[in-house]
């Protein structure tokens, strides 16, 4: 709890409680104290309620210009010297970068060489609305483009529909005033640097994932927050963020351990992490670099702050990836970003048992196309069928260039045959769109593509699209056909390492992130009639080599599960290890005489338990 205040009180107006608590937290962290330091520490106590129940001070922001690094380059294109004073002063008052151009000249050199992130087309500009428009195509052919609010004379709809053509974000009207003006500067900017991104956020204190609910997402900006580190890598998994935003001092397990196991993962190493902490000494500081940290934000953190250096990382992470993960030709994702997120997606569906679809699509005889129009045709022909694909595609999918002329789509939760008909329909809708030759008559394309459903045609993202590439060329028929690699009626169960059955969560996460540690696929069932959906039957979905199984579970008890489990047959090729707080003789005896291979009591000790799982695993039951 002191560790909370320290960080959440100065956040609220508090500054001195937060002092007194953090002196607190560090008292209460010594293994030294005695009853001798009861009266000392009832002070400190006494302190921090008086503060607290006193008034909040308004806490003074720094500007955003005193953090190195984060300033935003405004461009202000303005002909009259007097109005450019007023504006560049309203632009640096608000923390922006500002660069100064008299002309559509200036500013066109200005462009190239401050690279700015957002412009002002001023209202004291001579130039013609002609040239205005040739400076905005200037703006829209950056990479990325340069955002621009223009100020104009009120000429009606025409103008404007000009400007808007050509990529202005705002167009106001005379006479605007410079606050005015810089305010939709900050507008569009905000708009600009938040129009995506998800944050996973993690810290034991609500009051601080509280103030990030209020700060983040009105920029547009999706906010994951997790109280219970334990659950960290779940909640990973299924958020996919853009940035990870970690408390350093949680309970079981604390934010430098996070970001280590982060930054192991090849899916998630590239992945921005900002730390939250209320220590600011130089060792600790050094810790969480060291770690992995990108950036650090000390507690009380200052919301114009948080703001300022999430939009600035994100921004910066997005242009980073754009250069480096677009395939230029088509616009898609490359091979190596696409594999990595299709990767994401097996392992999401392994543990979900959610339904995975991959698929290749192919323009067929494209080289023909090549060799009769033209490489410009065929380059034409296959971005078509890529942008189309890619504007048809549901937030669950991945579409990317993947090996030479071939595209990857994979498709996460929609039923396999529902994919199919989908993508069917786009593969139509490409058949009859016109190309022109180089005879100059139109020409038309058409597609194939074949899918494959894991996990039984294939255990990652490698082996699914070679199983899809293969089908491809098995293909007959005619424009938009679409095959399975094969029948779904034959569809393998998913087979996971070990099976968690247990309605306690901490103590689940805590198990299953040891066992995931050793390399080893889980699943985790907190329902007795759940897991006996996913593991019992004569075919069932989920087949696991090893089950770990609690007793006293909610809908179906462990004793019951297990012997529908040696009912089926299950146990003869699955090994069972009661896992349960019961520990009397007759407990251990029932689980024993039904089939199972062990009783471990709890507490545990976690890693005799996972030595336990490494000895049973070794020696397989057929």
């Amino acid at each position: 709890e002191a560790h909370k205040l320290a960080g959440s009180s100065g956040t609220f107006g508090f500054p001195r409680a937060s002092t007194i608590a953090r002196d607190l937290e560090r008292q209460f962290a010594s293994e030294t104290l005695t009853h001798l330091d009861v009266v000392p520490l009832s002070d400190l106590l006494v302190q921090l309620r008086t503060d607290l129940e006193g008034s909040p001070q308004a806490f003074v922001a720094p500007k955003p210009e005193a953090v190195p690094g984060i300033r935003t380059a405004l461009l202000i294109v303005e002909g009259d010297p007097a109005i450019m004073e007023r504006l560049t002063m309203e632009a640096e008052g608000r923390g922006f970068a500002a660069v100064e151009a008299a002309s559509v000249a200036a500013a066109a050199a200005a462009l190239m060489a401050a690279r700015p992130d957002i412009a002002v087309i001023g209202f004291g500009s001579t130039e013609s609305n002609s040239e205005t428009l040739g400076l905005l195509d200037q703006f829209q052919s950056q990479s990325p483009p340069v955002p621009a609010i223009v100020v104009m004379n009120a000429d009606g709809v025409l103008n404007r529909v000009d400007f808007a053509r050509r990529g202005a974000r705002r167009c106001l009207e005379k006479p605007v005033s410079p606050r005015t003006l810089i305010d939709a500067v900050e507008s569009v900017w905000a708009e600009v640097r938040g129009s995506d991104g998800t944050i996973l956020a993690v810290d034991d204190d609500p009051q601080i994932l509280a103030l990030l609910g209020a700060l983040l997402p009105p920029l547009g900006l999706k906010l994951v927050t997790l109280q219970d580190p334990m659950r960290f890598w779940q909640q990973l998994e299924e958020t996919n963020p853009d940035l990870i935003m970690l408390d350093v001092d949680m309970p079981q397990v604390n934010g430098v351990e996070l970001c280590r196991i982060v930054r192991n993962d090849a899916r998630w190493a590239s992945v921005p992490i900002v730390f939250l902490t209320a220590r600011s000494d130089p060792a600790s500081i050094e810790k969480l670099f060291t770690a992995g940290a990108d950036d650090h934000l000390i507690k009380p953190i200052v919301a114009s702050e948080v703001v300022v250096r999430v939009t600035n990382r994100l921004a910066r992470t997005r242009l980073q990836r754009k250069g480096a993960t677009v395939d230029a030709s088509t616009g898609l994702r490359n091979r190596e970003r696409s594999a990595m997120l299709v990767e994401r997606f097996v392992h999401l569906a392994r543990r979900t048992m959610q339904p995975l679809s991959v698929a290749i699509v192919t323009v067929d005889a494209l080289a023909t196309i090549t060799e009769t129009h033209g490489p410009a045709v065929s380059s034409d022909v296959l971005r078509t069928l890529a942008q189309l694909l890619a504007s048809s595609v549901r937030a669950e999918e991945v579409v990317g260039r993947w090996d030479g002329d071939e595209i990857i789509v994979a498709d996460y939760g929609s039923d396999h045959a529902e994919f199919a008909e989908r993508l069917s329909a786009i593969l139509s809708e490409f058949s009859v769109h016109d190309f022109t030759g180089t005879d100059g008559y139109p020409i038309r394309a058409a597609a194939r593509a074949a899918i494959a459903a894991f996990p039984g045609d294939g255990e990652d993202h490698e082996s699914l699209a070679a199983a899809a590439r293969g089908a491809t060329h098995q293909i007959s028929g005619g424009p938009a056909h679409v095959r399975f690699v094969r029948r779904l009626s034959g569809d393998a169960p998913f087979t996971i390492d070990v099976v968690i059955v247990d309605d306690d969560e901490a103590l689940g996460g805590l198990v299953a992130h040891g066992v995931s540690m050793r390399g080893l696929e889980t699943q985790r069932f907190d329902d007795g009639e759940a897991a006996a959906a996913a593991l019992a039957g004569a075919n069932p979905p989920v087949r696991a080599r090893l089950i770990l199984l609690d007793v006293d579970l909610p809908g179906l008890n462990g004793y019951d599960l297990l012997r529908r489990l040696v009912r089926d047959g299950v146990t003869r090729r699955t090994k069972v290890i009661m896992l349960t707080a019961r520990n009397a003789e007759g407990d251990v005896l029932a689980g024993l005489e039904m089939g199972a291979i062990d009783h471990v009591s709890k507490p545990f000790n976690l890693p005799v338990l996972l030595q336990k799982i490494t000895a049973a695993l070794r020696d397989r039951p057929e």
